[in-house]
């Protein structure tokens, strides 16, 4: 990227018909000369691009040397700076993928111009880039007219669904909150999608879900799915013919009469015709998002007990009989059963809350995985992170209905940091399965109070219609004296004793010592890579003979599927039950943060759960979460310290 001063200075350049000194722009910009030459540096790339150069004589000056030609190419190109120079590398990215999409070959020396940046920066946009595309399939290859994309017409509307979606987020930072908003996005921001298409589906899906009752993250999907397949069509794109077994039986299919309308009402408001193909391909679309197969009833008692055992499961692993809840059953069912259609037809539903899941839930996250292994089994199938996190909200929303859950309010001065360390000691004392919000004085809002059980605040506060029995007060870094006493005030005055059941009461269960031992705690490391840290204690296990071969891969797969690292720094990665002998806990600690998933970590804690041990899984994540919850903690425990000194510190405290 090239800043306002060097375009100006380059611009000089070009006008300017004599050699003038370094002192006369380090004047004329009002800074040293030491800069002015770091400008030239820069500018002596962008210049080589349009086969002109920046000549230095001594005595004599700087001089931009080239025909007249090329000169005026480059001056024109300087005029687009101001539309492209601001863009972050993730806003460069999307408009170049976007342009791939669209089927242009794309030049590395012809993006560096466009974009004012080095080469180099663009290789490093197109790797992003790339792993951005194998995941949906599409590979990036190039020969000599440039760099294009190929890939399955399903893959490549995959890919497009997410680019719409990332333009979203580079915005707003989030994921749509409702589909009128997403629509009026699209109407305002995107000029490659005909407004037609857009208010034409957005009136298909509206249509759709008052009809069959769906949440706005699947008609969200829904509108992205028939925007790009009609913009595709358009362009005389149309999907290919799947495998013979979805192809010849998905009319038989309960829903395909309504892809079926869809398709009648988009050829006769968009004047284009869908194929076949086409239409089978939104059908498939509707399932994954949440609309009944109805055919599917003649298989109602294999998806049911699936269902069964899952809630079973995760009844028994946390101590908390669920198998009644009527809710439960009918919500997973309802998930399930469309979700298997999904994975089984690579159709991928994106969870709008993901990141927050896995950061506040970060417990019932795990636990809910561990559950899902044996469905994964047995239906051959991946289980991505999002639908996880959507499992997991069907399983939170249960508990909250079977046990005294209390939403609490954390009322704290400025600082993100402070506040993150005194979340993390509350959560210490009090119920992981209690729910908590943060919230800084600047940003305290006391007509929301009624949405909340307790608050707990650093600060004085005057609530008016808010319980003053149910506020108490505490240090903005409270000692554990403190927070025990607020936690024998809270149970005393408030909770009854299931309304203090905590999953992680693991006085009564088992620790998590009992599974750690001073040679599985690996400390002053030097790797690299993921790969290398999961590979080293994997073969760790191996020759220790706690684990079977398979059990290498299924790590893989669960980092594949969804990265177990945290913000704090650390990474939990874990495999499946099925392939662990006898239950351990290894720990590695780095010289340095690498890349895991999203995050750099530099504390890697491998959980390895035979299966005859995952009904204590709740009181093991439980236990190690109380540690890697806050970075001060972890820090303290990790850095600087001897594997007997670790592994003492586990043996002492838990």
């Amino acid at each position: 990227m090239i800043f306002k001063r060097q375009v100006t200075l380059l611009k000089e350049l070009i006008y300017s018909r004599k050699y003038n000194s370094v002192q006369h722009y380090a004047e004329l910009f009002q800074v040293s000369t030491r800069t002015i030459h770091f400008d030239l540096d820069v500018l002596e790339d962008i210049v080589k691009e349009y086969h002109c150069r920046i000549v230095k004589k001594p005595g004599k000056g700087i001089f931009l040397d080239g025909k007249e030609n090329d000169k005026s190419k480059l001056l024109h190109s300087l005029q687009n700076y101001s539309r492209f120079s601001n863009l972050s590398p993730a806003e460069r990215q999307i408009q170049i993928l976007e342009k791939l999409v669209n089927e242009e070959r794309l030049s590395y020396k012809l993006l560096s111009q466009k974009y004012f940046v080095s080469r180099t920066s663009i290789a490093k946009d197109f790797k992003v880039i790339k792993e951005m595309c194998s995941k949906e399939g599409v590979l990036l290859e190039y020969d000599n007219d440039g760099t294009f994309l190929v890939g399955h017409e399903k893959n490549l509307q995959s890919l497009l669904k997410k680019l719409y979606l990332r333009k979203f987020e580079q915005n707003y930072y989030r994921f749509p909150n409702n589909l009128i908003e997403y629509k009026q996005f699209l109407l305002d921001t995107d000029n490659s999608l005909p407004h037609s298409f857009i208010e034409e589906t957005f009136n298909i899906v509206c249509t759709i879900g008052e009809k069959y009752n769906l949440a706005d993250h699947y008609l969200i999907s829904l509108q992205n799915t028939l925007i790009v397949l009609c913009l595709r069509v358009y362009r005389n794109k149309h999907h290919q013919q799947g495998n013979g077994y979805v192809f010849e039986k998905v009319q038989q299919l309960g829903t395909y009469f309504v892809a079926n309308e869809i398709a009648e009402e988009i050829e006769k408001k968009l004047n284009i015709s869908l194929s076949e193909e086409d239409i089978v391909y939104i059908n498939e679309c509707l399932i994954a998002n949440g609309i009944e197969n109805l055919n599917i009833t003649s298989n109602h008692g294999y998806y049911s007990k699936l269902v069964q055992d899952l809630i079973k499961k995760f009844s028994k692993i946390i101590n908390t009989n669920l198998t009644k809840d009527k809710k439960l059953y009918k919500g997973l069912l309802t998930h399930i059963v469309p979700m298997i259609y999904r994975l089984n037809n690579n159709i991928r539903l994106q969870n709008p809350l993901i990141k927050e899941i896995k950061k506040q839930y970060s417990v019932m996250f795990n636990i809910t995985w561990f559950v899902l292994v044996d469905l994964e089994s047995k239906l051959n199938i991946h289980i991505p992170e999002d639908e996880i996190g959507f499992i997991m909200v069907h399983f939170q929303s249960a508990l909250e209905r079977h046990e005294d859950i209390k939403k609490v309010l954390i009322v704290c001065p400025t600082g993100i940091v402070t506040s993150e360390l005194l979340e993390a000691r509350i959560k210490k004392y009090l119920p992981s399965l209690n729910l908590y919000e943060v919230v800084s004085v600047q940003n305290l809002n006391p007509a929301n109070f009624k949405k909340f059980d307790y608050i707990i605040s650093t600060v004085p506060l005057e609530v008016k219609n808010f319980d003053s029995n149910r506020i108490f007060f505490i240090s903005p870094i409270p000692t554990d004296k403190e927070l025990k006493e607020l936690t024998n005030l809270m149970t005393d005055k408030i909770f009854n004793a299931q309304a203090f059941y905590t999953i992680n009461e693991y006085n009564r269960e088992v620790k998590i010592n009992n599974f750690l031992l001073p040679n599985s705690i690996f400390v002053n490391n030097h790797f690299n890579s993921m790969k290398e840290i999961l590979e080293y204690l994997i073969s760790y296990l191996e020759h220790e003979d706690l684990v079977t071969p398979l059990y290498r891969k299924s790590v893989f797969d669960r980092e594949a599927t969804s990265s177990t690292a945290l913000e704090t720094g650390v990474a939990i990665p874990h495999g499946n039950p099925d392939y662990v002998k006898k239950t351990s806990i290894s720990i590695l600690v780095n010289s340095k943060k690498v890349h895991w998933g999203n995050e750099k970590v530099d504390i890697i804690i491998l959980l390895s759960v035979a299966k005859n041990d995952v009904n204590h899984i709740s009181s093991i994540i439980s236990q190690i979460y109380d540690v890697i919850s806050d970075r001060n903690r972890m820090e303290t425990v990790f850095f600087g310290k001897s594997k007997e000194n670790i592994y003492e510190y586990f043996y002492d405290h838990y």
